[in-house]
């Protein structure tokens, strides 16, 4: 999916994605999101993915389908998050005594199949190797060795993201596999809660408002009717 602004020829953005298949279940890799960095900022990224998602599932033909995304961008992957039910790994999910891998056994399952069999083909080292969800040395030598030079427009504003990726991929030549699955009423809900949450503190923030100046209005008053 390639994006050009209003009257130019020049793309400002463009996704990669492409579909396999894991033992009969569709699979779908999310792919690399680029935005231009003069477009940056601008949701450009959001409305590009979910565009892209709607088209990738109706080809699917309503199936159970599941998503991959490979990266270190903490910024992509809140995004992936925003979309995506059931994702694996995430932040907030530590699995010290083994209960969470044995609860998202199937991320897993996914996500060794893809390193295994699209290494090159994702732009991972082939010397890369799996611990967990994490892709030790995956921007090494014969990958995507220039993703190695990390620059400040991959951070989320989201603080909780940039410090989990900085624990999950320590080093810059280290990727994470993410696993989800894309439920429309999942995502529905998300989005109306969200929503009702910033009309809300927004309503509650104009009332505040209303209330000081009225508030200021009636002092005044009864400082000029005191004279």
């Amino acid at each position: 999916l390639i994006l050009y602004p209003q009257n130019s020829d020049t793309p400002c953005a463009f996704n990669v994605a492409f579909f396999w298949d894991l033992h009969g279940t569709p699979c779908i890799h999310y792919g690399l999101f680029i935005v231009h960095p003069d477009h940056q900022g601008k949701g450009i990224q959001s409305v590009m993915g979910f565009t892209n998602l709607l088209l990738l599932l109706k080809r699917q033909s309503g199936k159970t389908v599941w998503f991959t995304d490979l990266g270190r961008s903490p910024s992509g992957s809140r995004h992936f998050c925003s979309f995506m039910s059931h994702v694996y790994p995430r932040p907030g999910l530590d699995d010290d005594d083994g209960v969470i891998e044995k609860k998202y056994s199937s991320q897993l399952a996914v996500a060794r199949a893809f390193h295994s069999r699209f290494k090159s083909h994702a732009g991972m080292s082939p010397n890369s190797e799996l611990c967990g969800m994490a892709v030790r040395g995956s921007n090494g030598k014969g990958g995507a060795e220039a993703l190695v030079r990390v620059n400040g427009t991959t951070r989320s504003r989201n603080a909780r993201f940039n410090q989990w990726m900085e624990s999950i991929c320590p080093q810059p030549e280290d990727e994470v596999i993410m696993v989800g699955q894309f439920l429309v009423t999942s995502f529905l809900s998300r989005e109306l809660r969200r929503r009702v949450w910033a009309i809300a503190t927004f309503a509650a923030l104009i009332t505040v408002i209303f209330y000081l100046y009225f508030v200021s209005s009636a002092r005044n008053v009864r400082e000029e009717l005191s004279w």
